[in-house]
């Protein structure tokens, strides 16, 4: 799915990951995509990724966008991206949406640390750990995301379980979901949730 240059989503992530190295930031895909490349391919038809980046200088940020073919999808996305810390824009060349999330938080900034190369295309982009991925997909908890951490664990084995179990009792506690980490662990072991 993800290895042919004529594909939509590869040519949309290869442009997103040239125009954020002209400004010295790297993305990190997470989502279906990041799931589809470690794991089981699943369709997906937008892009999602993490940078490590502060909200206040979104108008930066979104003119190098624009300036490489990736156009804000709402009016006052600077305002959106100051308050929500996520940005939303379309490949013009593709008409690929793009999720950014703005990071800021210890646990985005290890998944940025800690993110791992991939070739695609004959291009290495950086793409979360499934450590990382299934946090993430914990969190959300929507029956795709479920499913996705039940291909990873499948795929992944040896998964560092300690730093699963760490992380998504963080978010629960942030959360008030006080059940999230047993549906993780029961989606690890291959239970049904």
């Amino acid at each position: 799915m993800m290895q042919h240059a004529d594909n939509p989503l590869v040519t949309a992530a290869l442009d997103l990951v040239s125009a954020l190295a002209e400004i010295g930031i790297t993305p990190t895909f997470i989502g279906g995509v990041a799931v589809s490349l470690i794991a089981k391919p699943r369709y997906t038809d937008d892009l999602d990724a993490l940078i490590v980046f502060d909200p206040a200088n979104a108008d930066t940020l979104l003119d190098n966008l624009a300036n490489h073919g990736f156009m804000s999808r709402f009016e006052g996305m600077a305002e959106l991206a100051r308050r929500s810390r996520m940005v939303t824009i379309v490949h013009e060349n593709t008409e690929t949406v793009v999720d950014i999330v703005l990071g800021c938080m210890p646990f985005e900034i290890e998944l940025q640390e800690r993110a791992v190369s991939y070739g695609v295309a004959g291009v290495d982009i950086r793409i979360a750990t499934p450590e990382d991925l299934v946090i993430l997909k914990a969190v959300t908890n929507r029956p795709k995301d479920k499913e996705d951490i039940r291909n990873i664990a499948q795929i992944c084995l040896g998964l560092d379980r300690n730093r699963i179990r760490y992380w998504v009792e963080q978010f629960a506690e942030l959360l008030e979901t006080p059940g999230l980490l047993l549906g993780v662990e029961s989606l690890l072991s291959g239970e049904a949730c």
